[in-house]
């Protein structure tokens, strides 16, 4: 019995990320589930469904009825969406920079220099700050 291509690939992963020292977050990464529910979604080899247990709160919504109500609901949504977008990047960049330092390390590496613009990754990298 030959092992399909997905299992190989999966081996040849698995290789690499031991090589590396590396772990897959377990809530971000699953294999040979028929569905899974994923940042508000539900993931199935076919496609992308919208969570109906998220969905439900938006269907149930009243329509607005007018522009001042537009205009209110969009006064609160610009701010939380400029907050969730730096949010998941500030989070990306750290876990970047996390593996090039573990890279770095294992190369040999003496001296290691990164720039970041963020205040709160360059702040936890240098001892500065500490999540309270």
């Amino acid at each position: 019995m030959h092992p399909s291509n997905e299992s190989k690939t999966m081996f040849t992963t698995d290789e690499v990320l031991r090589e590396h020292q590396l772990k897959l977050n377990s809530d971000k990464c699953f294999f040979g589930v028929k569905a899974k529910k994923f940042l508000g979604f539900l993931l199935t080899k076919q496609r992308i469904e919208a969570n109906p247990k998220k969905s439900e709160a938006m269907i149930r919504m009243r329509s607005l009825k007018n522009v001042k109500e537009v205009q209110q609901l969009a006064g609160r949504i610009t701010p939380l969406a400029r907050f969730l977008s730096q949010m998941s990047n500030n989070k990306a960049e750290y876990e970047a920079l996390l593996v090039k330092m573990r890279l770095a390390r294992e190369l040999g590496a003496k001296v290691l220099v990164t720039k970041s613009n963020s205040q709160l990754v360059t702040k936890q990298v240098n001892y500065d700050y500490q999540a309270s």
